[in-house]
Parts: structure tokens; sequence; C-alpha cells
């Protein structure tokens, strides 16, 4: 009997010793962005954007639920199936989970992490439980990327797909005869009597997200055939589309007919019909090809690809190839352990593109006078900035009025990162948060004497508010705000460019450059034109102050 419960130890120890190596990494060492959720763990970074009821990620605890469900489902159909394990296959499966987790550990990147947990997770379950566990395993994890914050990916796709569903929106309602204007992703009538801005929200990236993960679901339970999987998948995106244009067509038709307030009511309510509709769709879609395609011959799903065949690693039985790996796996994680240690006590380099203050966190200090027309006050950094982003996260920021049109100001901000990429992100998301509707935008060089080349790349984002007052014909506040980053070396105008930079330095140098965001913002009240030409002026004058990067007379002393 002793020597029975001694064997039945030695072959669960490799497997508990994997499974704890999983837990210790990517809860302790999970997350290296620490900007918004002061929390190391890579579950708390996944999770907590579920509960973000103004965000596109609501839908991830059904996520989770479904993918529980069908790995219950395939279990219970897959007790035929044998529990030898697949040492091989699931230590290059793990093999691979580690680097992409390094990867994006390094890069600061938890999505990219993501990616490699669930490499892991299966890469586990073929070396602990073989096929049974590691094939039902294989269509949750590819379900659970649905329920992963894409960030700035769909946002930008969210952004696109606003334009594409006013321009088919206002297309149809001309087609009708109904008589509307258009202004950027705004729509409303010639007489005032309704306006209706095509915001992130009725862009169709939320329906798109919650459809596409249900249709692949979908697809997954009514065929086994992949071709017609990903047919049900793709169909989502089309699907989604036109049911964000007939929710729009609806509000206008609503508003025409009974007026703004009842819009306002099919524009709360409409959506959930819509989307039942579009999901009506999907399983329409499925009928007609079980209909008029069906499958050849309907054979028990198996859950993806037959994997390839496994021999025992060095010849041994799979207790000791198991107990080998474990053994193995223990050894990378404390490798890995004192990588991420090294990696987060790293001292940020002094190369920095921007004048620092003397505490060496700040920047200088914007300009108080820029010639004789322009005068700045400073502006307090918020409580809640304080609190979100790093500690040593830097600031310098005012306000600039002109002196002979004292109504004319620009905001203009510099925010210097520390050592965490969270310490700066995607202007957009502020704007938005601040109630600006991003109406278009583009790259803009301005005429910057001083810089090397006279050229400063900037993104130009075209912004409108509606006041707090709505109170008599309240119309939006029109306004310009332009951007660029500041790095050791580089001035860049796009995020995505300041991004692949910094992940190249961090991942190939172990470097981290203190990168600076750079805005200035004016509303347009007075015509685009002249809001240019007051950015124009302001930060051409404002540069030379503060930047060293690209400054001609400075470029020898980039690095200091």
């Amino acid at each position: 009997m002793g020597s029975l419960y001694k064997k039945r130890f030695v072959n669960f120890l490799p497997g508990v010793t994997i499974v704890l190596c999983g837990l210790i990494l990517f809860q302790f060492f999970g997350n290296s962005v620490k900007g918004f959720g002061d929390s190391r763990s890579l579950f708390f970074w996944w999770v907590s954007d579920w509960f973000d009821f103004k965000g596109d990620n609501t839908h991830g605890p059904l996520i989770l639920l479904l993918s529980g469900w069908i790995l219950w489902r395939n279990l219970k159909k897959a007790t035929h199936r044998a529990d030898k394990p697949k040492v091989l296959l699931g230590a290059i499966m793990i093999f691979v989970g580690l680097m992409l987790h390094i990867v994006g550990y390094l890069v600061q990147q938890t999505r990219i992490s993501i990616f490699g947990f669930l490499f892991f997770v299966n890469g586990a379950a073929y070396i602990i439980s073989g096929d049974r566990w590691g094939k039902a395993i294989a269509f949750p994890s590819i379900l659970m990327l649905f329920s992963i914050h894409w960030g700035a990916v769909t946002d930008e796709f969210g952004y696109v797909l606003k334009f594409w569903v006013t321009d088919v929106s206002h297309f149809l309602t001309d087609i009708i005869g109904i008589d509307v204007l258009r202004s950027g992703t705004q729509l409303f009538s010639p007489d005032g009597s309704y306006k209706y801005d095509v915001e992130a929200a009725c862009s169709g990236i939320r329906s798109l997200l919650a459809l596409s993960s249900l249709s692949l679901v979908l697809g997954y339970l009514s065929f086994h055939g992949l071709w017609r999987r990903l047919l049900i998948l793709l169909l989502a995106f089309p699907f989604a589309f036109v049911g964000n244009v007939l929710r729009i067509l609806a509000i206008i038709l609503a508003a025409e007919w009974f007026g703004q307030g009842a819009g306002a009511v099919v524009h709360e309510w409409f959506g959930f019909l819509i989307f039942l509709i579009v999901l009506g769709l999907c399983f329409w879609t499925v009928s007609i090809l079980q209909k008029y395609l069906p499958e050849k011959h309907k054979a028990e799903p198996d859950n993806g690809p037959e994997p390839m065949s496994a021999p025992e690693i060095f010849n041994l039985d799979g207790t000791k190839s198991k107990a080998l790996f474990a053994t193995a796996l223990v050894l990378v994680s404390v490798g890995f352990i004192l990588i991420t240690r090294k990696v987060d006590a790293q001292a940020v380099e002094n190369q920095c593109g921007i004048l620092l203050s003397d505490n060496l966190q700040d920047p200088v200090s914007l300009p108080e006078f820029l010639s004789n027309d322009w005068y700045g006050r400073e502006v307090d950094v918020t409580p809640i900035e304080r609190k979100i982003l790093p500690d040593d996260t830097g600031f310098s920021r005012k306000i600039y009025f002109n002196l002979l049109h004292k109504n004319k100001q620009v905001y203009y901000s510099i925010v210097l990162s520390g050592r965490n990429r969270g310490s700066i992100h995607r202007p957009e998301i502020c704007l938005e948060a601040q109630g600006w509707a991003i109406k278009n935008k583009h790259v803009r060089e301005f005429n910057v004497p001083d810089i090397d080349g006279g050229k400063l790349p900037a993104t130009i984002l075209q912004i409108e508010k509606m006041p707090l007052s709505l109170e008599g014909d309240a119309k939006p506040v029109p306004g310009l705000f332009a951007y660029w980053f500041v790095g050791g070396d580089k001035i860049v105008p796009s995020h995505w460019e300041r991004m692949l930079i910094m992940a190249k330095d961090r991942l190939f140098g172990f470097k981290t450059h203190r990168w600076a965001y750079v805005f200035a913002q004016t509303t347009t009240e007075d015509g685009e034109e002249a809001g240019l030409a007051r950015l124009q002026e302001v930060i051409a004058l404002t540069v030379p102050e503060f930047q060293i990067v690209g400054i001609e007379e400075n470029t020898a002393d980039s690095g200091e």
C-alpha cells in the first residue's frame, strides 16, 4: 500500500510543479505595466477591464463562462481518449508560451503575455493529461482571446468604422429623401431640430467584439469543418456593420418624424434589438449552410487538428519525462524571475530628449513670455493625474494668452515618462474622457527654424465638444489638438511609432529612454486656419526652450 501511494505521489508531483510555476510566474511576474493598476498580476490586468462599464470589454465574464462550459462539454465527449502524456508537444507549447511572456514583459505589452499564458496552459494540459485535456482546452483558449482589452487596436479600427458608418448612413438618407447635413461624424437636420454624433459606441466596435465571439462559438458548435466555422466568424463583420447603419437610420427617422426626444429613445434602446436581429442573421446563415451545403459526414468534433506524434523524451517513460521537464521549468522560472527583477530595478537612462529641472524628474518650466504677444500662466497637475500615473512621471504645462487678443489661448503641456510606459499614452484616451469628439486627424509639419531641418512632425486632431450649458442655440466648440513624442534621440508624431521604437529598445537593448509627450491645444471658433496659425506661433517659440533632440545647436548634448 505504501509503494502505491508513493507511486501516485511521484506521478502527481511533476504536474503540481508545472501548475505552481505557471501560477507564480503569471500572478507575481506577469505584468510589467503599472500605470493604470498597480499590480504585477497578469490576471488582475486581464480581468479588471471586464468591470469597466464604460469600456468595450464588459462581455469578458460571458466569454469566461462560455469557455468553461465548452471545456466541460469537450471533456465529457472525450472520455474515450487516452490520458497518456505528450511531453514533447507540451514542452514545445510551454517553451513558446514562456518566450512570448518574456517578450511581453520586456516590451511592457501584457497582451502578448496573455498569448504566452494560453500557450502555457495548453502545453501543461498535454504534459499532465495528454490528448483528452490538451484537445479539450484548445478552443476555449482561442475563445478567451476575445476577452482581452486590445486598446489602441480596437480604438483605431473603431475610429475608421465611425467614418464608414457615417458615410453609408448619410448616403442612404439622401436616397430615402431625408435632408441631412454632415460634419465629420455628426449628422444633423438643416433646421437644427435634431443632431446625432456617431461616437465610439455607435461605430459598431462593441457589437462587433461581442458578435464575433458568439459567432465563433456558433460555428464551432454547428460544424466540424474549418471553412464553415471561419465563414460564420467572418460574416460577423458585415452583419455588425449593417446593424449599426440600420440603428443610425432608425434614430434619424424617429427624430425626423417625432422629434429629437424620440430619436434619443431609439438611440438608447434600439441597439439591443439590432443586436438580436444581427445574431439571428448568424443563426439563419448556419441553417442555410446546413441545408444547402451540409457536411458529408458528421464525425465527432475533434477540437482541432490531430497533434503531431510526440515521442517520449530520451525514451523515458511518461513519469520520468514529466519530472525532467518540471525540473527544467523550475530552473527556467528562476532565471526569468531574476531577469524581471533586473529589468524592474534598472535605472532609467539619462538619455532624455528634453531639458530637466533641478529635481531631474520634471521638465524645465515652460517660458513665461513668448515674444511680446504671449503670456503664460501655470496650470496645476490634477490630483487624479498624480494618483493614477506612476510617481516618477514629470509635468510642465501652461496656458498661453495672446496679449493682443485675450480670448485667444493655447494650452501647452509636457508629460515626461519614468521607467514605465504607463506614464504616457495615446492622447485620444484623455480627450474622449473629457468629452471631446475626434472628427479627423492627420500628420502635419510645423515650421520650427531651430530644429534640424526646420520641421517638427506632429499629429493634428480636429476635435469638438458640446458646452456644459445647452441653453438656447448652443453649438459645439471646435478645436485643434497637436501632439508629438520626444525620445532620447528621436521625434515621432504618432503613438505607434513611439511604441515600436520603445519595444525595440527594451527588447534588444534593455534600455528605457524617458519619452516626453507634448501637446498644444486651442479652440477654433474663429476658423481652423486661425487656430493653426496660433499653434504654429506658440510651438515655434516654445520648442527651443525645452527640447534637446533635433535642436541644431544642442545636438552634441542630446545624450546628457
